[in-house]
């Protein structure tokens, strides 16, 4: 466990499941683990050189 937490994880996108729970509901507390491969997809919130103006 700890060389695929600690170092393949990591190295290969982690992502952590983030929420609240009725009996904390100020506190964030890590619901799980989530392991993604990167993906080709442009970042939503990143100018990628696409200009707002363009016409689809």
């Amino acid at each position: 466990m700890d060389r695929v937490f600690k170092v393949e994880y990591p190295r290969r996108g982690m992502l952590l499941a983030m929420g609240t729970h009725s009996r904390f509901p100020d506190t964030w507390l890590i619901n799980g683990v989530i392991r993604l491969n990167e993906s080709a997809q442009a970042n939503l919130f990143c100018d990628c050189g696409v200009s707002a103006n363009r016409a689809w």
